[in-house]
């Protein structure tokens, strides 16, 4: 969520990251020239911290989604977090 397009890229979907990247800059962008030109934009600024929140947000749980349908696991064991990739 920290970097939409990450997860798609472990993913082995490149193309696919780079327009979730693509996306969470140009929603940034947007969202802030749109909480500059609205009226009260003291309070819409925020504005532009939930669109990007929200884009994270999809782009994780997509991501996620993706890599559990491709076998891969993450868990805790006893000696900490385990991996597991199935092909």
């Amino acid at each position: 969520m920290a970097l939409p397009g990450l997860g798609q890229f472990l993913n082995d979907e490149i193309d696919k990251a780079f327009l979730h990247l693509g996306i969470a800059i140009a929603l940034d962008v947007g969202a802030y020239y749109a909480a500059a030109l609205l009226p009260f934009s003291y309070y819409s600024y925020p504005l532009v911290g939930l669109v990007h929140l929200a884009w994270g947000i999809y782009s994780g749980l997509d991501a996620y989604n993706v890599a559990k349908e491709q076998g891969f696991t993450i868990g805790v064991v006893e000696n900490g977090l385990g991996f597991s990739y199935n092909f």
